[in-house]
């Protein structure tokens, strides 16, 4: 695949993909093309959070435009950026084999490569714009349709089947994880008053 050709086939999955179209997204061979694809999206977004985070560190940080906090200097923006990008991809592999695992428990068809693809395309406009507060939202549930749709079409599933493997699992997963924290931390503060008597 040439650069031309991964930037049309980034502009065509930016948005909501048709679920006919994931028969043919899902055609490479191999892991190169969706992993090409994926980094260069990817290194696209971690273009735009360095420069959200260097032009409005406000904004990056939570407050609204123009508010007062320190500014971060460029060399830590690009460290961030640097921070997120190296993350990013492994964090990307580790939740697809995750839902691919999920998704296989209740039926899917294809294999693990498959899954890739449906990810790393159906998630194009999350991963492209995931540095744009607000906007990052919006792509998510394009995204999220997406992928329930692929997954549909390639793994053969049922809708309420992808979106158990897609939403309610994940979001049970989050949940959990989010209590044990909670809870972590709060066993620490109560351990830090104990230790402070």
């Amino acid at each position: 695949m040439d650069f031309a050709q991964l930037l049309m086939k980034i502009k065509d999955n930016a948005f909501l993909i048709p679920q006919e179209r994931f028969d043919a997204l899902t055609k490479d061979t191999g892991y190169v093309d969706s992993f090409v694809y994926l980094l260069a999206c990817t290194v696209f977004s971690c273009i735009v959070y360095f420069a959200l985070w260097a032009l409005a560190p406000g904004i990056m940080s939570g407050g609204a435009p123009g508010a007062a906090v320190s500014s971060v200097a460029p060399a830590s923006a690009f460290e961030l950026t640097i921070q997120r990008l190296l993350l990013a991809l492994p964090m990307a592999y580790i939740s697809f084999g995750f839902l691919h695992l999920v998704l296989k428990l209740l039926g899917a068809k294809g294999g693990f490569q498959k899954s890739v693809q449906i990810f790393v395309y159906g998630n194009t406009g999350s991963t492209l714009f995931s540095a744009i507060p607000f906007v990052n939202v919006l792509f998510m549930a394009v995204c999220l349709v997406n992928v329930v749709k692929g997954s549909m079409q390639v793994h053969k599933l049922e809708l309420w089947k992808a979106v158990v493997a897609l939403v309610v699992v994940p979001v049970i997963v989050v949940f959990a994880i989010a209590m044990l924290v909670a809870g972590a931390l709060m066993n620490t503060g109560a351990l830090a008053a104990a230790v402070a008597k």
